[in-house]
């Protein structure tokens, strides 16, 4: 990894609470300033904050409902203001709630396709013309396994309306990988497979999950991190890949 031609560039990580953290940690080691949104509440992200700003490097926490073109716009807004720059764009913000099909209404779809799709869009279109101007960038977006392999999974009962928000972000980072290629900007995905278990998973789930996966285990937040550093790469040849980091689900 090329550390010192990413030091002072600046990304913006939407959402992601839990593998974000990771991911907002690994940029602040390269020497990435790092703008964090979240849409209620910081919580543990005031911590990260300061760990983070340990490597002297800006982290600033920005609250903003990502399915809202006028708060996105903020954000991005705030961030030119303050650092004159956007570099790389991770877009993490999603939600993944059970709504059985006999009962999924017009409402809940269109709520789960603004925070898996929409969100992902309005970041992307409010990032990239700063990014034109330095005819440099990097957007990563957040897909998920299921989406990304084709292979319907023991999760995509409920999940309807989430499985075609993501298998559509998939499709949007294509399009904008060959859109944004002439300005210098990659567009890539990563869909995570068995990474972290949820919070209320068994003990005896987790242990399935894991004897289930062909590496036999999960595979932690830091796989994560690494991905992420490979797709910012300065002289990256890599756009329009969504990268599956499933442990071999894929194949099974």
């Amino acid at each position: 990894m090329q550390s010192k031609s990413l030091k002072n560039r600046v990304a913006i990580i939407t959402g992601g609470r839990r593998i974000g953290q990771a991911v907002a940690l690994s940029l602040a080691k390269l020497g990435i300033h790092v703008v964090m949104t979240y849409r209620t509440k910081p919580g543990e992200l005031s911590k990260l904050q300061k760990t983070c700003q340990k490597y002297g490097v800006s982290f600033i926490l920005i609250a903003a409902d990502a399915t809202k073109e006028a708060e996105v716009k903020r954000v991005i807004k705030t961030v030119q203001k303050k650092f004159k720059r956007l570099d790389i764009l991770i877009n993490m913000a999603s939600t993944f709630e059970r709504r059985p099909f006999n009962q999924l209404d017009k409402k809940q779809w269109d709520a789960d396709l603004a925070a898996n799709l929409t969100s992902a869009f309005l970041f992307a279109k409010a990032a990239i013309p700063p990014m034109r101007q330095n005819r440099w960038g990097r957007i990563i977006n957040f897909t998920d396994r299921t989406a990304a392999t084709h292979q319907p999974g023991y999760t995509v009962n409920g999940y309807l309306a989430y499985y075609v928000a993501k298998g559509a972000v998939n499709s949007l980072t294509e399009v904008l990988a060959l859109q944004e290629a002439k300005w210098g900007i990659t567009v890539n995905a990563i869909a995570p497979g068995p990474i972290l278990p949820p919070p209320d998973m068994s003990a005896q789930e987790r242990r399935t999950v894991a004897k289930t996966t062909p590496l036999g285990r999960w595979g932690g937040v830091e796989q994560m991190a690494k991905a992420v550093e490979y797709f910012i790469l300065p002289d990256s040849f890599t756009t329009g890949v969504t990268l599956t980091i499933d442990g071999g689900r894929h194949l099974i």
